[in-house]
């Protein structure tokens, strides 16, 4: 980082929870002196919020509530427009499939992906909404074996 300071490390901490995520990102301070080095992080927790704010009934923390009150927690990262928003990757359902095949549902998610605070990344196939050509459960043991 010394010689390429410009230089992005993007991570991955699979946590729904924003001050886990936000404890990997560089520049935040904390009890027990650990800093990191990572750039990035992939927001995990928006992601959540998002798909499953889209997809309930409004109501006390729930629908649209839910994904408000996740960017209310922007205050935790040290660099919330560092982080990666994104609806799906190789790991996680397609958003296609979490969003019940729904084309406006789709259009709403990635258009809120590309006007967030931070780095849109979208997933391959999410554009023509490709949808999971394996049970979700079984993606886990799947990858395991390979």
């Amino acid at each position: 980082m010394q010689e390429y300071p410009n230089f992005s490390v993007v991570a991955e901490e699979r946590s729904y929870n924003p001050a886990i995520v936000a404890y990997w990102q560089a520049n935040k301070q904390y009890h027990d002196g650990y800093t990191s080095c990572l750039t990035s992080m992939m927001d995990f927790p928006l992601k959540g919020a998002l798909l499953e704010g889209l997809t309930e009934d409004e109501g006390d923390h729930l629908g649209m509530l839910r994904i408000y009150e996740m960017v209310a927690n922007d205050f935790l990262y040290a660099d919330p427009y560092n982080l990666v928003t994104f609806g799906d990757n190789h790991d996680t359902d397609r958003m296609a499939t979490s969003l019940e095949n729904n084309p406006a549902l789709i259009k709403i998610a990635l258009t809120f992906l590309a006007t967030m605070r931070d780095i849109p990344q979208i997933y391959y196939g999410t554009e023509i909404m490709m949808k999971n050509n394996i049970a979700p459960k079984n993606h886990q043991k799947i990858m395991s074996l390979l």
